[in-house]
């Protein structure tokens, strides 16, 4: 319970996020570095360690604090590192489910390098030219996961962590990818007859991704489609054979409606993300 200047520990999620309640008895999660180092429930921290909070419906409990319990506590710290960076340099606000997404994100791309999968970022020097604080933040982001996660990771990743930066800085347009994800989701729906709940974690987890992946196709400099790497593809095709039948109704579609053409190894890249999308639904819902 908030009691004035503090918060007393209703829970431990891990070293660098716990829940408390507000003053009317909402539970509400807080972040900061080592917030709950050294603590047990039912201790109370000071205001002034918490770095970031947010309150949370009987619903989002559930959505959230699982998926954060999933993700280590450096992760967390890197995340808070990072955007409290972006805040300064940049002068944007986060709001607080970022830093889950970026957490979650950086804990993903150290697991795909141990199953040896690691994905490449065409748009790596454009976001190096265009958006140059977005890249040394993230490029100083990826220095810390390695030297945590004593995993060497490649330089795409840089890319992929300024996404996360610009997505709260408004660095992404919107126009006809709105358009494009919400077609692309009742594909899937209707494919694998299933109704994804858009308020779930794994929905906003894809729903990152798939901003991602419009952006590559309708970048003004989309030259690089042509360059095409089809090992991950490959392996993945074999592996996944109905979630490929999925993906090439979505490349029809996308070809018909934008006159945009998927290279394999973008299907490959949706191959990985809608199987894990559907997995992790069917897995809430059973």
């Amino acid at each position: 319970m908030q009691k004035e200047n503090n918060y007393e520990i209703y829970r431990i999620i891990n070293n660098n996020v716990i829940t408390s309640r507000n003053k009317t008895g909402k539970e509400i999660v807080l972040m900061g570095k080592g917030v709950a180092y050294l603590k047990k429930v039912g201790d109370t921290i000071e205001s002034s360690v918490v770095e970031k909070r947010f309150v949370l419906t009987e619903n989002e409990v559930t959505r959230y604090v699982d998926v954060i319990e999933a993700i280590p506590a450096e992760y967390f710290e890197i995340a808070i590192d990072t955007f409290n960076q972006a805040e300064h340099q940049l002068r944007i606000k986060p709001s607080s489910i970022a830093y889950v997404m970026l957490a979650d994100h950086l804990n993903s791309s150290v697991e795909r390098a141990h199953d040896g999968i690691f994905m490449r970022n065409e748009m790596l020097n454009e976001i190096k030219n265009f958006f140059p604080k977005e890249y040394e933040i993230s490029k100083s982001t990826l220095a810390k996961v390695e030297q945590i996660s004593k995993t060497k990771l490649p330089r795409d990743e840089i890319g992929f962590i300024a996404f996360h930066i610009l997505n709260v800085s408004g660095g992404i347009k919107n126009d006809e990818r709105i358009k494009m994800i919400d077609q692309v989701t009742k594909i899937i729906e209707d494919f694998f007859n299933i109704k994804l709940s858009k308020e779930s974690i794994h929905y906003e987890r894809f729903l990152t991704h798939m901003k991602y992946f419009c952006t590559r196709l309708f970048s003004e400099n989309n030259t690089h489609l042509e360059k095409n790497d089809n090992s991950l593809f490959e392996i993945l095709k074999e592996q996944h054979p109905n979630t490929l039948k999925c993906v090439n109704t979505i490349q029809e579609y996308v070809d018909t409606a934008f006159h945009v053409k998927i290279t394999m190894e973008e299907k490959g890249f949706l191959i990985i993300h809608i199987n894990n999308l559907i997995m992790k639904s069917k897995m809430v819902t059973e």
